[in-house]
């Protein structure tokens, strides 16, 4: 008889993620309650999904998973780390991680900045913002905190909205504060707050960036919309 397959009905997918493949496939991350990364597999003109691997990622629920370049994924929990992952051939393989944040990382943003090398840029509930640099090397990769938001400025509450254009950040937290940061430096790795601005949205939870001419716009969600 078939291995009859029993999920735990409490499991939650925290978020998706997703990595186009050959010949028309996907690879599709979950990052779960459980604790456990899952990598299922979508084909064209296919209506069903594959589950590839099932990997544990610790004692702490995933909050976050991310697409990094053409072959890595990013992670974050509620415990505070962030996790890069290998993705390739239908196979997920964790290669290494950073304690990020003293609690749960929300927000997970990441830019390219040349060949074999990205910014990281996470959000948490310790109201703080981190920016790590993430370099492939001969055999794998290297991440490192780079910086940290200060005591002098950062939220009054739970980060729980991040953009990342080019050289600009956007901040949204619990406190209803939107906050817009400068990476300076030739490595952008230098960062400023340039500017904050209180809203009126309840318990904002999302936030989208967009340029219009020479500036930004932004959307706050949470209970209503600014």
């Amino acid at each position: 008889a078939a291995e009859e397959r029993r999920e735990d009905p409490e499991t939650r997918v925290m978020a998706v993620s997703c990595l186009p493949g050959q010949g028309g496939a996907v690879s599709v991350l979950l990052a779960c309650s459980d604790a456990f990364l899952r990598l299922l597999r979508w084909q064209e003109g296919d209506s069903s999904l594959e589950l590839l691997q099932e990997q544990g990622a610790g004692a702490h629920c995933l909050l976050q998973v991310v697409i990094c370049g053409a072959q890595y994924a990013l992670t974050g929990s509620t415990g505070g780390v962030l996790c890069v992952w290998r993705v390739a051939e239908g196979v997920v393989a964790r290669l290494t991680e950073e304690p990020v944040h003293q609690s749960g990382v929300n927000c997970v943003q990441v830019a390219e900045r040349g060949a074999g090398e990205h910014l990281v840029l996470t959000g948490g509930d310790d109201c703080a913002l981190v920016l790590c640099s993430l370099r492939e090397t001969g055999g794998g990769v290297e991440l490192c905190r780079e910086w940290t938001s200060s005591s002098s400025w950062r939220h009054g509450a739970q980060v729980t909205g991040l953009r990342l254009l080019d050289r600009t950040a956007v901040s949204l937290g619990v406190d209803q504060r939107l906050a817009v940061w400068r990476l300076e430096g030739e490595r952008g790795i230098e960062v400023r707050c340039v500017g904050v601005r209180c809203g009126a949205v309840a318990d904002p939870q999302g936030l989208e960036v967009w340029r219009e001419g020479e500036h930004l716009a932004a959307m706050a969600g949470g209970v209503g919309m600014e």
